[in-house]
């Protein structure tokens, strides 16, 4: 869907003068004001493969998405709320967890004979390993209510599937709480609980760190982390009102292969909702009061911050900092969407074709017929034109006839009809003096060379 349809780009354009940067789209099909799955159901989770989106809904439905937000098939593999999705590098297997007590694993080529684990609590989040259509290990990691990381691999036979609890705990007295989110990079998995974050290798299941928050005082003990990552060996983490960058690095001396880890931490006035990287800098969704909508931040990795927009969603009445979710597909820091019960918008840098938008709308033509000629090759033929003939008409609705007449040659060039337009244009508003010499410019046609002489020198106002 074009953002040229779409409300949420007015409403920027609206409040704000300065030229945007992001670009904000809202996730309906074709010539919808809503997508219809938010009529019936609200949505609890997000999951991004490079062809195609997952939602996960209240209901325990799973909803393949194409990018114009047109619903191609839906799965029904739970009872109740979905609360996680997780899809393999390849996007051929997508895993998923709910409050009824499973996780599934569904092969998205056949949606046949789906992997059912059976647990005996709330499931709140899971992780496929992202080679999980190439490695004959068909790996998952799942946690939730109970507290503890399970590792679900084959049987023996490979007839069924077996369980493993990874962080096993000898005393029930330092019980550290629910696992809130798992997240798989690369070689390395992540999860966080009421306590901290651990961080295990994903081939020995050995530990490589341990990062404890330390929030703020007065802020809300009950909310979640969130965890993004940004590479295979840095990951961000969101919670409450502290964001902390764990980079993992591998030791050389003196014992190569080993790690070590590097962590650095801000704080921020507000509560995290989601965050993600975006470029070279940090989108953090946060969240000020129940029922107001969230905005948007970008930061740097020092916390300078860059801009706050806020985020109309749809539907934010009874929604809490929970109810937001922030997703991108791993890899790609260029987009990211943003997860409400009723609404998903899509968040990209804005493009030359977008500045080139914005500019002639704001009528900064000067400054568009500019970045046109510096991106010229990158751009459709006519862009030039158009957007020339626009400043021509915007100079001669403020009579500056001087200056539109000196723009027809770089913009009109060799092309007869539109000198023949323009010169007419000028014939009405009496603003052609002729030139004395008898020559014309050979593009023109005979019929205009006895009206005018259409260099650039022969054009001035009467």
């Amino acid at each position: 869907m074009g953002p040229e349809s779409n409300p949420l780009n007015q409403h920027y354009e609206e409040e704000e003068d300065e030229e945007p940067f992001l670009k904000y789209i809202r996730l309906v099909p074709q010539d919808k004001d809503e997508n219809p799955i938010f009529l019936n159901e609200s949505v609890t989770c997000l999951s991004v493969f490079h062809k195609f989106l997952a939602l996960g809904t209240i209901n325990g439905k799973i909803h393949i998405l194409d990018f114009n937000g047109n619903v191609t098939n839906t799965l029904s593999p739970h009872t109740a709320s979905i609360n996680d999705l997780s899809i393999d590098l390849m996007g051929d297997y997508i895993a998923s967890c709910s409050i009824d007590g499973k996780v599934v694993i569904t092969a998205l080529s056949t949606y046949n004979d789906p992997v059912v684990i059976l647990t005996p609590s709330v499931i709140h989040s899971v992780a496929i390993d992202p080679e999980y259509s190439r490695k004959s290990t068909k790996r998952c990691v799942f946690g939730g209510r109970s507290g503890e990381l399970i590792l679900n691999i084959p049987s023996f036979l490979g007839l069924s599937t077996k369980n493993q609890v990874l962080n096993p705990n000898p005393n029930p007295q330092t019980r550290e709480g629910p696992i809130h989110v798992v997240k798989w990079r690369g070689p390395f998995i992540a999860w966080a609980t009421d306590k901290d974050v651990k961080i295990i290798d994903a081939t020995t299941y050995q530990r490589v760190t341990k990062i404890e928050t330390k929030p703020s005082p007065n802020v809300d003990l009950s909310l979640r982390y969130h965890l993004s990552w940004k590479d295979e060996q840095t990951i961000i983490i969101g919670y409450n009102n502290t964001v902390q960058v764990c980079q993992i690095k591998e030791m050389v001396n003196p014992t190569p292969g080993s790690t070590f880890v590097e962590l650095w931490e801000f704080q921020t006035d507000y509560i995290i909702s989601g965050l993600c990287p975006f470029e070279d800098k940090l989108a953090i969704v946060s969240f000020q009061e129940k029922g107001q909508n969230p905005d948007l931040r970008l930061v740097d990795y020092d916390n300078f911050e860059h801009s706050v927009e806020e985020l109309p969603l749809r539907g934010i009445e009874n929604c809490d900092s929970s109810h937001f979710r922030l997703e991108q597909l791993p890899g790609d820091i260029d987009i990211f969407y943003i997860v409400s019960p009723k609404d998903i918008i899509v968040v990209r840098r804005c493009d030359i074709e977008d500045r080139l938008k914005w500019l002639t709308e704001n009528k900064k033509y000067e400054q568009a017929l500019k970045t046109v000629q510096e991106h010229e090759k990158y751009l459709k033929p006519d862009v030039l034109v158009d957007i020339g003939e626009k400043y021509i008409s915007h100079l001669l609705d403020k009579k500056d006839y001087v200056n539109a007449a000196n723009l027809c040659a770089s913009v009109l060039k060799k092309n007869s009809k539109l000198w023949e337009k323009w010169i007419f244009e000028f014939l009405h508003a009496r603003q052609i003096k002729h030139h004395h010499s008898t020559s014309s410019t050979p593009f023109l046609p005979r019929t205009l060379a006895s009206m005018a002489t259409c260099t650039k020198s022969s054009w001035r106002p009467l």
